[in-house]
């Protein structure tokens, strides 16, 4: 059985190692982290040597905020939301949003601002049950050629 080693006083991330919680994970040692949020967890030792987590959770809201920013080579300004030009008809603002490896389609519009708006409405249900929004969502807003945008 490999030994121990002393990870008490170790920094990982916005962790630092309090102690050895008393708990095992199988073979692994699980320890008591204090996350710079002030927030107390329990992680085992390879997540933390390895790198796998770094703080409680409380970065998700701050990557939240990065990954909102457009990228480099988006024109409209807003992430999610870029021009389709269609041949021989007119060019629509489109929608959409990644979560969790997926791409949900929010519709195309007309104006830009509906498009925005439906990309917004989006990012708000993020942190909940967003499929269950979504779902309910596209049902609420489907909508014929001829109909106006729904947002």
């Amino acid at each position: 059985m490999p030994r121990k080693s002393d990870l008490a006083g170790q920094k990982f991330g916005l962790l630092t190692v309090v102690g050895d919680s008393g708990e095992r994970k199988g073979t692994c040692v699980l320890w008591t982290c204090r996350c710079d949020c002030g927030v107390t967890i329990t992680v085992p030792t390879t997540s933390l040597t390895k790198g796998l987590v770094k703080s409680c959770g409380c970065v998700r809201s701050v990557r939240k905020s990065i990954f909102s920013e457009p990228q480099w080579n988006n024109t409209s300004g807003v992430r999610g939301v870029h021009l389709k030009r269609n041949k021989g008809r007119s060019a629509r603002w489109t929608a959409v949003i990644s979560l969790n490896r997926k791409q949900y389609y929010l519709g195309s519009y007309r104006n830009f601002d509906a498009a925005v708006k439906a990309r917004k409405a989006a990012e708000e249900h993020i942190e909940g049950s967003f499929e269950e929004w979504y779902l309910e969502w596209r049902k609420k807003t489907r909508r014929t050629k001829k109909s106006p945008d729904p947002v």
